[in-house]
């Protein structure tokens, strides 16, 4: 048995939008799902350019993880010269600024090579990577 409606409340008619917003129109999206040479050949192009920027971004990942290796044994180095504890603490302060330096700036390399990345596909298939415009 249905619950009666509260006192005051009248029935409101809603209507559902059933249309999907329009595709821009530089970027075709049928293309995509078409099981055609087409559809195949944006899928091997977007997934090369993925594997090669990854392959970018891993190079610069190792690199930076070799430098900061080599960093930590000098930084070990430093601090297992010291003749006091202060001077050790000193070192350890300044190694720990300058690796927390080190790794934001990393992080913004990353950051903007998978922007690049990103924004390059995009291109490749026409699309500009701002969001549609869907105002009514």
């Amino acid at each position: 048995m249905p619950y009666p409606a509260p006192l005051g409340i009248k029935e409101i008619e809603m209507t559902r939008k059933t249309e999907a917003p329009p595709t821009p129109p530089a970027f075709d999206a049928q293309g995509l799902w078409d099981m055609s040479g087409r559809s195949f050949e944006m899928a091997e192009r977007a997934c090369r350019a993925w594997m090669g920027g990854a392959m970018q971004i891993q190079n610069e990942a190792l690199d930076f993880m070799r430098a900061s290796a080599g960093r930590n044994v000098t930084a070990a180095s430093e601090i297992a010269h010291c003749t006091n504890a202060a001077e050790a603490f000193g070192l350890q302060s300044r190694y720990a600024q300058e690796s927390v330096a080190e790794w934001l700036d990393e992080g913004r390399k990353m950051a903007e090579m998978m922007g690049a990345l990103w924004q390059e596909n995009l291109t490749m298939f026409g699309a500009t990577g701002a969001a549609p415009d869907r105002t009514p």
